[in-house]
């Protein structure tokens, strides 16, 4: 039981604690933090591994398959977060103060370069913000480094630019959000 719990921490430990971060961004905490733990991720993985291993050989491997998965997916979940960020996938269905799309509608697709992210946990706490924006169509989140990360937006083109802008401020103001490229006419 002790070496279960000790593989699930440094798999934890392997995600940069990223399923913490989406916890607190769910209660609207900001960013804890963890994506110091980002250098270590290589140590964290291979004691995963050494323990889930030697937990698969002491109990057998089928009743070892609940830890592993955990622990697979605890380690996976930066990958699997940046996937869902840099996709174009919106709750669009969950907006209700947004108007129908209709077929001759326009769209605006920004996109910029942002610096602050700290984390996929950060990238996707921005992502779920720009969807909640009235007006937006679709969004994705690229976190490459907190120096360097873009943001692609698609907007209704009767809706205006300062939302988003404002949002991304309410959300944290260390972010800085320069307009890389702009396109116009798009039918969304």
């Amino acid at each position: 039981m002790k070496s279960t719990i000790i593989a699930i921490g440094s798999a934890l430990l392997a995600s940069s604690c990223c399923v913490i971060q989406l916890i607190l961004n769910y209660v609207s905490y900001t960013c804890a933090g963890f994506s110091v733990l980002t250098p270590y991720r290589i140590e964290f993985t291979t004691i995963s591994i050494i323990l889930l291993t030697v937990i698969s050989l002491r109990n057998g491997f089928l009743k070892s398959i609940p830890t592993i998965t955990i622990s697979i997916l605890l380690m996976n979940s930066p990958e699997i977060l940046h996937w869902y960020n840099k996709s174009e996938y919106s709750l669009e269905y969950l907006k209700l103060s947004s108007p129908p799309l209709l077929k001759y509608q326009t769209c605006i697709k920004y996109q910029y370069s942002i610096k602050g992210l700290k984390c996929e946990g950060c990238a996707q706490k921005l992502k779920s913000t720009i969807d909640s924006v009235d007006g937006v169509r679709s969004s994705s989140v690229d976190f490459q480094s907190p120096q360097y990360s873009s943001l692609n937006v698609m907007m209704v083109d009767k809706h205006d630019e300062s939302l988003l802008l404002n949002s991304v401020a309410r959300l944290d103001f260390s972010y800085r959000m320069h307009l890389e490229n702009l396109e116009k006419g798009i039918r969304c």
